[in-house]
């Protein structure tokens, strides 16, 4: 069984890099599947992610302004995810982008899965509705774990038609599941994102020989990895009020390259490995990210997620069906944590019993694999 993975492989993000090498592995030990990432990289996710801007207005041109001071850091990390693709995936020989013809290259599959991470998200800066494979396949198209993010149903139904040549559907979210199912009548099942299959010992083969040039020896510190602008500030403060209430020095994970990056004392070119390894060795980590959270369940380190309501349903419905509401913070009240423990073992059986939900999906796309076309 050959299958092709289609997502964000090459966005020079620590969640997409890790969701999809977890699901890679997974599909490869479990079902011995032939597994390769589709070598598709839209123009758009490319310019989002490159050195260098190519500048179509204003707000680009001051954007590269910004982040001129921080260009070798950018390159530096930008090698470094490079370096972590190119040891660690296989892409399919044939390349495409939004503007080049797509079915020749999936043409190759038995089957195709979109997915993980928010691949159906219209509103995400990265998305093109290639991820939606709008074009007839030989190959059977699945989605696996496939975010919307906070996409209504009025612009996912545009895409509907696309949708139901897909002959099984999955989500990560309730609310998505609910949005779907009323975009395609047919049934969507919720899954778990993939990096949560694999225990910390798979994550820990990756850092062997790996020596993080943030961390010393023994150090204790508590670790800050906020996204997006909006409340970042606001975020950062509140992890700095913590850990100074800890007594603990405060790392602080950069990954956005505005005005935030003239902070004092940022990391900002910290490459996959480095964000294993910094979660792995915190005291606490602090983030509005779903990835750095479930990895800091992963190696059982205490964390605490900021948010500023409950939209985000991706972080918060997890953390609701594992019973770990408590971790939540709204937005800068940290008042009520008073210690820095964790004992995940409850919420880990939780965690087990959700797992054997995704593979029983995962097993249907098996057996889908053993039936001639």
């Amino acid at each position: 069984m050959k299958i092709g993975i289609l997502t964000y492989s090459k966005a020079n993000n620590f969640g997409a890099m890790m969701q999809a090498l977890a699901l890679k592995h997974t599909l490869e030990e479990r079902y011995k599947a032939d597994v390769y990432f589709v070598n598709y990289y839209s123009v758009l996710q490319e310019n989002n992610d490159g050195l260098k801007l190519k500048i179509c207005n204003m707000a680009q041109l001051v954007k590269q302004f910004i982040r001129m001071p921080f260009r070798k850091q950018i390159r530096t990390r930008i090698q470094k995810f490079t370096d972590f693709r190119s040891r660690y995936f296989v892409f399919s020989s044939k390349k495409m982008n939004e503007y080049t013809s797509q079915e020749e290259l999936v043409e190759e599959f038995d089957i195709i899965i979109v997915g993980s991470d928010q691949v159906w998200n219209v509103e995400n800066d990265g998305f093109t509705p290639v991820y939606y494979l709008p074009f007839k396949l030989k190959a059977r198209k699945i989605t696996y774990a496939a975010s919307i993010g906070v996409s209504q149903v009025e612009k996912l139904k545009e895409y509907s038609v696309y949708m139901d040549d897909f002959f099984l559907l999955s989500t990560r979210e309730e609310k998505a599941k609910k949005i779907l199912e009323e975009c395609t009548h047919k049934t969507v099942d919720v899954v778990l994102d993939p990096t949560l299959f694999v225990d910390s010992d798979f994550y820990d083969t990756l850092l062997k020989g790996y020596k993080c040039e943030y961390l010393a020896v023994k150090e204790k510190y508590m670790l800050a990895v906020f996204y997006g602008r909006k409340n970042l500030s606001k975020f950062r403060k509140s992890a700095e009020k913590l850990a100074q209430k800890f007594s603990l020095p405060l790392k602080i994970i950069n990954v956005n390259f505005g005005a935030a990056a003239y902070a004092s004392n940022l990391i900002n070119d910290a490459g996959p490995l480095d964000f294993l390894s910094l979660i792995k060795n915190a005291e606490c980590v602090c983030t509005n990210s779903f990835h750095n959270m479930a990895f800091a369940l992963i190696y059982d380190r205490p964390f605490y997620v900021f948010e500023d309501n409950a939209l985000d349903v991706r972080k918060v419905g997890i953390l609701k069906t594992l019973k770990l509401q408590d971790r939540i913070v709204y937005g800068d009240d940290i008042s009520s944590i008073t210690k820095l423990d964790c004992d995940f073992k409850e919420n880990k059986l939780i965690l087990d019993h959700l797992k054997l939900q995704s593979f029983a999906f995962l097993d249907q796309i098996d057996r889908l694999g053993s039936i001639q076309i």
